[in-house]
């Protein structure tokens, strides 16, 4: 898995540059402007649900949930959603009555893209899809006023423009990909 050391590692064999501390913002910058549209699945999350409680906690990354199916179901040879009526609220799942019986509700989601902290945090998506972290990076670096004024502003920006169009044909591949692997959602449950 790709880390955001293996794309400042590509960034500085054309750039020079090596702070770390920009790549995790730019890194994080390009997230923000891609992550809204991406549907990234989650890795499965079970809750234990009982007869009582009309409130569970849902993971931290969660986007949108997905689906929604009790794991006594998959025992018993039955792959199918549960179609109960909910509402999210300040990370938690509500139900307007509480289970019939004890069970496990697995919640399949889409997540949000992760935020990184560390320069050896590894990015959300396979390998190939590196090319959206540096070609952003090469863009928001030759936009800096230092870089402006180290090349001079014609080639700053013709290498910016290079950066932008690669960027936004890696941006594009990305978005597309995981809308045909992961359609968006059409919610049918809620109350």
């Amino acid at each position: 898995m790709k880390t955001l050391e293996d794309i400042r590692s590509i960034v500085q064999r054309e750039t020079g540059l090596t702070e770390h501390e920009l790549v995790i913002q730019w890194a994080n910058d390009a997230n923000m402007d891609f992550g809204t549209v991406l549907n990234v699945p989650g890795t499965t999350s079970p809750i234990t649900v009982n007869t009582t409680d009309l409130e569970y906690t849902l993971p931290t990354d969660l986007k949108e949930i997905n689906r929604l199916w009790l794991q006594s179901d998959y025992d018993a040879g039955m792959d199918r959603e549960i179609r109960v009526p909910y509402r999210i609220y300040n990370g938690k799942i509500k139900f307007p009555t509480p289970f019939s019986a004890a069970d496990t509700l697995n919640i399949d989601y889409y997540k949000f893209l992760t935020h990184f902290d560390d320069i050896t945090d590894s990015i959300d998506f396979p390998d190939r899809y590196i090319t959206v972290y540096t070609a952003y990076c090469f863009m928001r670096y030759y936009g800096l006023q230092s870089t402006r004024d180290k090349l001079g502003q014609a080639v700053a920006q013709q290498n910016y423009d290079r950066a932008a169009n690669a960027y936004q044909m890696a941006k594009n591949q990305v978005i597309q990909n995981y809308s045909f692997t992961n359609p968006d959602l059409t919610v049918l449950e809620r109350w």
